[in-house]
């Protein structure tokens, strides 16, 4: 995808990202299509990213969360959507050790 070839070219150099995907609202046994694993793909390419916004239409999971926050060492600031269980901010800081800010809404649209 057009995207990846980006995300390869430039990746390295990105700090902040705002990232949008098109409405996900397919879930099979309470679980996301794959299309939200490419938002970690991506971060993979990416491992100075310092802040991310991916609160548009991203469904986060605690496995996926562990995966960003392993290819982006650096990121302190998160926002995610489509989450809608309580966990602690220490839950969060496993994924993200250098995290300051991190914004979780239930909606998955990100409002």
């Amino acid at each position: 995808e057009s995207r990846m070839l980006v995300a390869r070219a430039f990746g390295h150099a990105c700090r902040h990202l705002e990232w949008s995907t098109t409405p996900n609202y397919a879930v099979l046994n309470g679980q996301s299509l794959p299309r939200d694993n490419f938002l970690v793909e991506w971060c993979r390419t990416a491992p100075n990213l310092v802040s991310l916004d991916a609160s548009s239409h991203v469904c986060i999971t605690m496995e996926r969360a562990a995966a960003i926050g392993s290819a982006c060492p650096l990121l302190e600031d998160v926002k995610f959507s489509g989450w809608d269980e309580v966990s602690p901010a220490e839950t969060w800081a496993r994924c993200f050790p250098k995290l300051r800010q991190v914004h979780l809404s239930p909606d998955r649209s990100g409002e």
